[in-house]
């Protein structure tokens, strides 16, 4: 005997008891009436004081009949012959379909209790299995949740749950290492993008029973995705539970919800074993069941792909935007939910797509270079350009809620960096300031949050958290390291909230080798000649990077930079031909800037320019040492920039340009500066932290993308 005719052998008993083991075991069997013949030891309720109770669990029974007789028609003819046929029946008053189809919402005359049927999700086989995720992916989490603050953008907690609700008699569904359907294979990808490593979300298990989605109200997850029916009609919108509806509501532990209008009963239908279409009635849940039990992280993301629960206004969904005021008022800073009949064939790829881009995956249309996280209203935005929101009808569509929301960004991103190096060197070699990096980006609300950054996986040092009144992140700046031998000089920078790392960045770190060769002519004789050997480090941010979602990259701005620590000058000085010019002291090594007790500069100092637009740098020595001429009328430190060694002369300022790959071609450099002549070379010039690859330069992550486990 297969399934399906163990299932048509049961008594209704039997069978109400065998669904909810199958959905969970929701609810101990002292709980389930016959609903017709006598009581026994498992229902103290006799059935004659159920009063009409009896009447509408076989008013339900004929019109779950009449739609498996109606199980070759279209979504619309069925709701035309469901409306006539329901109409016609002693149990309801108020029969009506819904203001767009796909539902009917009746009421029950004998109590004026609302009954809905659900007809606008067209089932298919590739629908079918209600999710049971990977175990490995689970992890325990605390209850205990973290310090929520007024204006928090990332949920305050790391628990997601998923679910599916279109099996019958089945809990779970298929197996992970081999996702079998649509369906099942969607929400594995979702999965393994949130549970991994750099999203450090983890999932809590969770059906689509009664009692499983009553648990929320413990679990308060940071992220909801549901995946099942909803029953609609004029007043009133329901998530439709695989949880059967029971013989007597009234003798039940569901008739506090009942008359309470947090449950209702269901009309719907599921995917069997066989991937047959079976119709049930089921417990629905109200907006008034999300705002008894329910609760959310602050600022969570709830995603549905169901029916109609994105409806506005002008379709008469008054009912959904109700629903999704409940969700918002337990706490859900962003709700994605389809407007219309929603189908696997659109919600499956639109919503990878949308957790691809909100966590910076860059699985789902990758872009080149990697596409940095982008908050939801950004992702929705790129969705809508891509027309991955639209259904099969033109009123079938995504819809976001609110249109600016106040949460839902699961990661922190990065923008862009800018590094300021300290001004100058004390005589001893101390650095007079500290060289620091400011952060731009967007890293949600800093209130109660663990904040880290991170360059080659060095935590950085002096953390300064620039916020608003609320708490928001404006900036974030830290100390660099001072010394190119430690390990956080220059790498990859991240940003960690709570363990969600952000985007990876490049802090890409040039060296610069170059030999200058100085000689000074007077009227044939060589007067002087220097020998300068300068090692310049330089650290700068020069990646491309997106300000919307799914935009052009953006080169940045020419930046300023000065000359990292690590840089100094060697040199020697030899005389010939003048016993009056010297130098002081005539060999040695010059660090950066340095200056001596009376603040006159000594050393030299590199600024320049990078213009990743142009390809172009521009080198500009601002000082250098002084030489001493015996009969020189004024201080050592006031003589003239020609007087200094380490000054390539007065001719234009050195530029080269950056080849592809960042390599600076070898080849000498000529300037004059009286009879005076100087020949610089350049080292060949690769950095030694690299941003990325000659096309994409960097982009905005560097972070290789990971693989589907399943």
């Amino acid at each position: 005997m297969d399934w399906k005719e163990r299932v048509a052998n049961l008594d209704r008993r039997e069978f109400i008891i065998t669904a909810a083991k199958g959905a969970a075991g929701i609810m101990a069997l002292s709980h389930f009436g016959c609903g017709g013949g006598g009581g026994d030891s498992t229902n103290d309720t006799p059935q004659n004081d159920a009063g009409d109770e009896v009447s509408r669990n076989a008013a339900m029974a004929e019109v779950n009949k009449k739609l498996t007789d109606l199980s070759g028609l279209s979504a619309s003819e069925k709701t035309q012959e469901i409306v006539t046929y329901m109409a016609g029946m002693s149990a309801f008053q108020n029969v009506a379909a819904s203001a767009e189809g796909g539902g009917v919402y009746a009421e029950f005359k004998e109590n004026g209790k609302p009954f809905m049927v659900t007809l606008g999700r067209e089932l298919r086989s590739e629908d079918r299995a209600a999710a049971t995720l990977p175990a490995d992916m689970f992890a325990v989490s605390s209850l205990a949740g973290m310090p929520m603050g007024a204006a928090m953008r990332i949920p305050d907690r790391k628990v997601a749950c998923m679910a599916a609700g279109f099996d019958y008699l089945e809990a779970a569904g298929f197996d992970p290492n081999a996702p079998n359907t649509k369906a099942t294979e969607h929400m594995a990808e979702i999965a393994n993008m949130l549970t991994h490593e750099r999203s450090a979300y983890v999932l809590n298990s969770l059906n689509c029973t009664y009692e499983g989605l009553k648990s929320l109200q413990n679990i308060r997850p940071a992220v909801l995705y549901l995946n099942m029916h909803t029953c609609v009609g004029e007043n009133q919108i329901a998530l439709v539970t695989q949880t059967p509806w029971p013989d007597q509501i009234e003798s039940s532990q569901m008739a506090v919800d009942y008359f309470a209008d947090m449950i209702v009963p269901c009309e719907a239908n599921f995917i069997d074993q066989n991937d047959n279409e079976i119709w049930q009635t089921c417990v629905g849940l109200t907006k008034e069941f999300v705002q008894q039990y329910w609760e959310f992280a602050k600022d969570s993301l709830v995603y549905f792909d169901v029916c109609y629960l994105g409806w506005d206004t002008a379709g008469g969904g008054e009912p959904a935007i109700a629903f999704r005021q409940a969700l918002q008022s337990k706490g859900a800073g962003c709700i994605v939910a389809w407007r219309g009949s929603s189908n696997g064939s659109w919600c499956y790829p639109a919503a990878k797509v949308f957790f691809d881009r909100l966590l910076g995956m860059n699985l789902k249309q990758p872009n080149t270079p990697n596409q940095r996280p982008f908050p939801p209203d950004q992702v929705y935005a790129e969705i809508k350009k891509k027309n991955l929101d639209k259904g099969d009808q033109p009123t079938r569509y995504m819809t976001l809620t609110p249109s600016l929301p106040t949460g839902g960004m699961l990661v922190p991103t990065i923008e862009s960096l800018l590094v300021e190096e300290r001004t100058y060197e004390e005589e001893n070699g101390e650095p007079v300031d500290q060289s620091t990096m400011t952060l731009k980006g967007t890293f949600g609300n800093a209130n109660g949050r663990t904040i880290k950054v991170t360059v080659n996986g060095q935590e950085m040092k002096n953390l300064q958290i620039n916020k608003d009144a609320v708490g928001d992140i404006e900036e974030l700046k830290c100390d660099l390291p001072m010394d190119p031998a430690d390990k956080g000089f220059a790498g990859k920078v991240l940003v960690s909230v709570d363990d969600h790392k952000s985007n990876a960045v490049a802090l890409t770190l040039w060296r610069w080798k170059m030999q200058q060769t100085f000689v000074e002519n007077a009227d044939g004789e060589v007067i002087f000649t220097q020998n300068v050997e300068w090692d310049v480090y330089l650290r700068a941010d020069v990646h491309p990077y997106r300000t919307q979602a799914g935009g052009e990259l953006n080169q940045p701005e020419a930046l300023s930079f000065r000359a990292a620590p690590g840089s100094k000058v060697t040199f020697t000085f030899v005389t010939s031909g003048s016993s009056g010019l010297s130098s002081s002291p005539a060999s040695g090594t010059m660090p950066y800037g340095l200056r001596n007790v009376s603040n006159i500069i000594k050393g030299y100092i590199f600024d320049g320019q990078i213009d990743m637009k142009s390809g172009k740098i521009t080198l500009k020595n601002l000082f250098g040492y002084p030489i001493t001429l015996s009969n020189a009328p004024l201080p050592m430190g006031l003589l003239p920039d020609p007087s200094y060694i380490a000054v390539p002369g007065v001719s234009d300022d050195i530029e080269f340009y950056l080849e592809s790959n960042y390599n600076i071609q070898e080849g000498d450099i000529l300037g004059t500066l009286k009879v005076t002549t100087t020949k610089l070379h350049f080292d060949q010039c690769v950095p030694t932290y690299k941003p990325g690859d000659s096309v994409s330069l960097a982009g905005e992550d560097l972070n290789v993308p990971y693989t589907y486990k399943a």
